[in-house]
């Protein structure tokens, strides 16, 4: 496992939603893109992280690695602020959880 590789792309969504100016929808989807998408599941975190990551993914709208050229940008679109803000937040969540999870094996 390379949790340190899942680490350091979960931590650029964080800036890259923390440090935008954009809408809520639009921080997401250059999360998505631009981190989230280079994260294998399989290679990248913990058993226990893979279900919370894929429902994610699956909500977001694209499969890691393989998304639908638009799905995402469409589906985040549609999103109102308080469903844009529950998928930051579960991206904020990830990011603690595997933080916490490579503390506790170094």
């Amino acid at each position: 496992m390379q949790a340190g590789y899942g680490l350091e792309q979960l931590t650029s969504a964080v800036f890259t939603i923390a440090e935008s100016r954009e809408t809520l929808q639009q921080r997401l989807i250059s999360a998505c893109f631009y981190d989230i998408l280079n994260i294998n599941a399989e290679r990248d975190l913990p058993p226990e992280m893979r279900g919370k990551f894929d429902a994610l993914c699956q909500l977001l709208n694209c499969t890691p690695g393989t998304a639908e050229p638009g799905s995402i940008q469409e589906t985040v679109s549609a999103m109102n602020d308080d469903e844009a803000r529950r998928h930051i937040d579960t991206i904020a969540q990830l990011y603690r959880e595997l933080s916490e999870y490579l503390a506790l094996r170094t």
